[in-house]
């Protein structure tokens, strides 16, 4: 089981799709600073997010909240054991309260017990929340540059993070 004293990551059930859609069906400001969530979202294309999320070298969680037990967002990576790429969403009336952050560290320890070397995280440059979450975490700003992202309009400017926990 991976958790802390108020989160816990759980795989994805039916269920978390549910609670996903209920989360974030009138966040489009929120969703729009992820790379790929479905936007507007519906449980059919949460379940296809999911699926595309869920391939053999991709950790994907639901972020549970333990004193609700509920689910306040999602986290997960993806790649091979040399470098993952991670990410994680939150929902609104779930940010600023250091939820992210906590999941965040939840999600390298699970990688780094598992032989990943290096995390890298990608930001929006509209998103400084989510930057600050990574600096926290140790992690190194390692580049500006321009990414395709077709979910959300096109070319986008973004930040690259990384964090070697070897």
């Amino acid at each position: 089981m991976i958790e802390s004293d108020r989160l816990e990551l759980q795989t994805f059930t039916d269920s978390s799709v549910s609670a996903l859609l209920q989360l974030f069906s009138n966040d489009a400001p929120g969703i729009k600073l992820t790379s790929s969530f479905p936007l507007p979202p519906t449980e059919e294309k949460i379940k296809e997010w999911y699926k595309a999320k869920h391939a053999e070298t991709s950790h994907t969680f639901a972020i549970i909240l333990k004193s609700e037990n509920t689910i306040i967002g999602a986290i997960g990576f993806s790649g091979n054991k040399e470098a993952v790429g991670m990410g994680y969403m939150i929902g609104e009336q779930f940010r600023g309260k250091g939820y992210a952050t906590e999941a965040a560290k939840l999600c390298i320890n699970y990688a780094k017990s598992i032989g990943v070397s290096k995390i890298l995280a990608e930001t929006f440059i509209e998103n400084p929340k989510s930057e600050k979450v990574l600096q926290k975490l140790g992690f190194k700003n390692i580049g500006l540059s321009t990414k395709n992202f077709p979910a959300r309009g096109g070319d986008r400017k973004i930040n690259t993070w990384e964090l070697n926990i070897k």
